[in-house]
């Protein structure tokens, strides 16, 4: 049986190949280190019990030593 952490390592995979518009533009950015000292990860995943369930997230980008989320709306986040 597959595991929470191997489904969401694959779901962050899969949106980082499929990455578009400002998300990309962003990645750029973040990925050249035009902030000195400032290391940020590209879809990174968090699981968490919820109700007593494994659930996980995948954050468009995450900077660790702030804990800061950075999420960039689109067409995924409309219901």
């Amino acid at each position: 049986m597959t595991s929470i952490y191997e489904i969401a390592e694959q779901t962050a995979r899969n949106l980082r190949k499929r990455q578009r518009g400002l998300e990309e533009k962003l990645w750029d950015v973040l990925r050249d280190h035009q902030f000195p000292g400032k290391i940020f990860y590209g879809q990174y995943t968090f699981v968490f019990e919820y109700y007593s369930k494994k659930k996980f997230f995948v954050s468009d980008f995450y900077y660790h030593e702030s804990k800061l989320i950075v999420e960039i709306d689109g067409k995924n986040h409309d219901y």
